[in-house]
């Protein structure tokens, strides 16, 4: 492109484009990598420390399923906020061209991926809080880091596909 030339809506977009494939993708990749990170280690002063792993919690979540009458509101509200973000950041990386397309699956997947992100944060922050933030028995490993991550970079990665739609009229 030389001086004075205007950049076509396309090629405009493209850089913002390859933006959100990477910050979808590192959503995806962080998911991916707390299943193999611990994410809480307690028991430090009794002399038998134990840690809580990534992968831990999809057992976690089979049992609860197993026990529906045992569910609270804020157990419903985290299970469902997670596994809404999980889809979210599963499919958001191959769905770019859908997504920069279609404005109504834009915003079913914003829509979701906030209010996924916004709930799953503040249940599982509370907890990490109340839980372990008094608690000198036991510490918060970088596990729990990439668990309250990665549905914020998929977020950001949704926000950069959001661009103006192209207002040049169609040649007839």
């Amino acid at each position: 492109m030389r001086a004075g030339e205007e950049m076509a809506p396309a090629e405009a977009s493209a850089p913002m484009e390859g933006v959100a494939r990477v910050l979808l993708g590192a959503g995806l990749g962080m998911f991916l990598l707390m299943q193999g990170l611990p994410v809480v280690e307690y028991g430090l002063t009794s002399g038998e420390p134990q840690t809580d792993w990534g992968y831990e919690i999809w057992h976690e979540l089979f049992e609860s399923a197993q026990r529906p009458a045992d569910f609270n509101v804020t157990d419903s509200l985290s299970i469902s906020g997670f596994l809404l973000s999980v889809a979210c950041v599963a499919v958001a990386p191959f769905a770019v061209k859908l997504l920069k397309s279609s404005r109504l699956w834009w915003w079913l997947f914003f829509g979701c991926a906030a209010v996924a992100a916004l709930a799953f944060t503040v249940i599982v922050g509370e907890s990490l809080l109340s839980n372990y933030g008094e608690d000198y028995d036991s510490r918060v490993r970088v596990g729990a880091i990439a668990f309250l991550v990665f549905p914020y970079l998929t977020l950001a990665g949704l926000l950069c596909l959001r661009g103006k739609k192209d207002q040049s009229p169609e040649p007839t």
